[in-house]
């Protein structure tokens, strides 16, 4: 008896929950390809705008090694056995530069002439009101947008 009202709740409460929280970021103004961007990645761009403090710039590595974006499907990526690849960490942060949090930058090393790609995060300040609408559905309070958490 216990088992069977286990089932009915926990089948009947799930749809419920996961309705709620997407109604609210549809009411969000951006347009609908940002949208269905913000809504799939919901998770991945909190954890980027909570990662660190608005003076740290956050390159296409760190993305890496702490998987700061979503893994790419075994098609995309080929016979490669690696799930976070530099280019889809640069993909996603030029995908949330693009959303107005931040700016991607070209940086270039002096000493091996090789070049990454950054992202620097706009001071809470600079945000529009559907920009702080959006930090606040995803559960990011100034602070933590300010300071960060690292990782």
């Amino acid at each position: 008896m216990l088992m069977k009202y286990f089932n009915d709740t926990k089948f009947c409460l799930l749809p419920e929950v996961v309705n709620s929280h997407t109604e609210n970021l549809d009411n969000a103004s951006f347009e609908d390809k940002d949208q269905s961007f913000i809504l799939e990645n919901q998770q991945k761009i909190k954890r980027i705008l909570e990662y660190d403090s608005e003076e740290i710039e956050i390159s296409s590595s760190i993305a890496c090694r702490n998987a700061l974006f979503p893994p790419v499907s075994k098609d995309e990526r080929g016979a490669s056995s690696n799930r976070c690849p530099s280019w889809a960490a640069e993909k996603f942060l030029k995908d949330i530069s693009s959303l107005g949090f931040g700016e991607v930058e070209q940086k270039s090393h002096s000493l091996n002439k090789s070049s990454s790609l950054v992202f620097r995060k706009r001071k809470f300040e600079e945000l529009s009101e559907p920009h702080i609408e959006l930090i606040k559905k995803l559960k990011i309070s100034n602070e933590k947008y300010i300071n960060g958490t690292r990782g």
